[in-house]
């Protein structure tokens, strides 16, 4: 028995979209991460506790090799931002996640086609 080897299965497709809609969901749950590292900074804090909490930040980068040199935790964190910000950044994260998203569906849709194929033998 001849088998119509056009998937009927659109795993690919579905997959594509949730890895979209996963990296969206990542791209801004990161963005919002790093904007909630300031929010110390903000707000009725007295300068001590500001002062401390930069101190902090600064121990957490060294600690990490991170080179604090001629620069500020809010300076680096606002950065920060603006490079998670940029479209370059946002579309090759969508990108990439449609990518993984896609391919992972297309293994699903090659799977089950199979089994149909071996099915129908």
């Amino acid at each position: 028995m001849d088998v119509n080897t056009t998937s009927k299965y659109n795993s690919s497709l579905k997959g594509g979209i949730a890895g979209a809609v996963v990296g969206a969901a990542s791209g801004a749950m990161l963005y919002q991460l790093t904007r909630a590292t300031l929010l110390p900074l903000r707000g009725n804090t007295t300068f001590s506790q500001k002062r401390d909490y930069i101190k902090d930040m600064q121990k957490t980068c060294s600690s990490h090799n991170i080179e604090m040199k001629g620069t500020t935790v809010s300076r680096t964190i606002k950065n920060s931002l603006k490079t998670l910000r940029k479209p370059s950044v946002i579309a090759s994260g969508l990108l990439l996640a449609t990518g993984i998203g896609t391919a992972l569906g297309a293994c699903i849709d090659m799977i089950k086609l199979k089994k149909q194929n071996d099915k129908n033998k």
